[in-house]
């Protein structure tokens, strides 16, 4: 799998989760109550939750890429000792 695939899967996963959200916002069909989230503070907590996970997420999937490259390159060297 070439190296440029997973960012550009993370990028386009993003981007329409994006447009979906900014969509389902100007359409006014799913909606809460933004003033009582505005004026308690919990809508920074909302966000601060939503970030930690996209990071999150985002910094398995990059270790998990990291790893499996490693595995890659031992069972490449693997094979060119056998050859």
């Amino acid at each position: 799998m070439k190296a440029w695939f997973p960012k550009i899967i993370l990028g386009v996963a993003f981007i329409a989760l994006a447009a979906t959200a900014l969509y389902l916002a100007n359409t006014g069909k799913y909606t809460i109550n933004n003033e009582n989230l505005w004026n308690t503070g919990k809508i920074f907590v909302v966000i601060s939750v939503l970030t930690l996970i996209f990071f999150g997420i985002t910094a398995f999937l990059l270790h998990l890429e990291r790893q499996i490259n490693s595995l890659e390159k031992t069972i490449n060297k693997q094979e060119a000792r056998k050859t």
